[in-house]
């Protein structure tokens, strides 16, 4: 009569015998739980390695884009001094009077005493007979 009293409790006997074979066997160790799975903490140090390396490759092209605006700005300061010094050359060449004194010594031109005349030309001379 006794075992007429089972009360159904969701798939659990109140029976004792039975709760027993239910039971997981016993180890000697504890089971430990681990709170994170070794996945994830490998997935966690790895996409830090990634972070950390992009960030460094990020200050290295920085780094070396900077140098070369540098190297860039002194290569522009010295071809702008470059520039000046030849234009001030140009002007101090360029002057009428040096160009003047070129010309009478190494060429041989004069000032001509008079102004240049008018002459004409015969245009039968310069298209021929037939025209």
């Amino acid at each position: 009569m006794a075992d007429d009293r089972r009360i159904y409790t969701g798939g659990l006997a109140s029976d004792p015998d039975v709760l027993a074979q239910r039971k997981a066997p016993k180890s000697n160790r504890k089971t430990v739980r681990r709170r994170h799975s070794t996945f994830n903490i490998v997935g966690l140090f790895f996409g830090i390695a990634i972070v950390c390396l992009l960030y460094t490759s990020n200050i290295i092209a920085v780094n070396q884009l900077s140098k070369e605006i540098n190297d860039l700005r002194v290569k522009h300061t010295t071809l702008v001094n470059q520039n000046g010094m030849i234009q001030a050359e140009i002007k101090k060449k360029s002057t009428r009077g040096r160009i003047a004194s070129i010309a009478s010594e190494q060429l041989g031109m004069v000032d001509p005493s008079e102004p240049p005349g008018w002459f004409d030309i015969d245009e039968q001379k310069l298209y021929g007979q037939d025209r």
